[in-house]
Parts: structure tokens; sequence; C-alpha cells
């Protein structure tokens, strides 16, 4: 089977998406519930695990991460209301996701022979 260039676009994309710990930090808060969040809300949840002040996470959500996630559909992003919500790609990248957080969770890598006992 030959891949298409858009085959490895959308590996591309993912791979963009899923390079960045804060991102996948972003996507994990949206798996667990159908809500909307302020962007002061996921910064202040970004300071919790990574450090750094709730404004200053703020600015950073809003010029670096919350346009990647958007661009890519994985959230729908109202800058003017400052809110966020899960985007018409999101359930696909929650998806790729969760291996990728197990699999740094342990950093002994993801055993694929255990994959049931991860939920899959």
């Amino acid at each position: 089977m030959q891949a298409t260039a858009y085959d490895y676009g959308v590996a591309a994309d993912a791979c963009q998406v899923l390079s960045n710990p804060v991102r996948i930090h972003i996507i994990a808060v949206l798996s667990g519930t159908q809500r909307s969040f302020s962007v002061k809300e996921l910064a202040d949840s970004v300071a919790d695990v990574f450090g750094g002040g709730s404004k200053q996470n703020q600015v950073t959500l809003h010029h670096s991460h919350l346009p990647v996630l958007r661009e890519e559909g994985v959230i729908d992003y109202d800058s003017d209301a400052e809110m966020v919500a899960r985007g018409p790609r999101f359930l696909a990248f929650a998806q790729l996701q969760y291996p990728v957080t197990v699999w740094g969770a342990d950093n002994e890598g993801f055993d694929w022979n255990e994959r049931e006992s991860y939920g899959w």
C-alpha cells in the first residue's frame, strides 16, 4: 500500500499538536468533561502541573498553544470571550493523546503487548 501526501500531512499535524506537553495537557483536561473552559481556568491548570504564573500562562496559551489547537480543529476557541471547547477533530486527537500520555507516565515506554490494560 502506498502512502499519499495527505497521509503524511495528517501525521505531521498530529506530531505538531502532540509535540508539546502543555497541548497534551489541554487535551487531557478537555477529555474529562463536555463543558467549555475559560482561558484562565486552563492557565491555572497548566500552572498547577507545569508551574508559571496564571497570567503568564494565559498569554502563552493565547498566543502559542490555543491557535495551534484551533487550527487543527482540536478546539473551538473564542478569543473574544476567552472560552475553549472541544473542536470537530477533538476525539481523533484525544485518542492519539492517550497512548502518548500513558507512554510517558512511567518513563518505561508503551508496551503494545499490554495495551488491553491501558483500556484498549
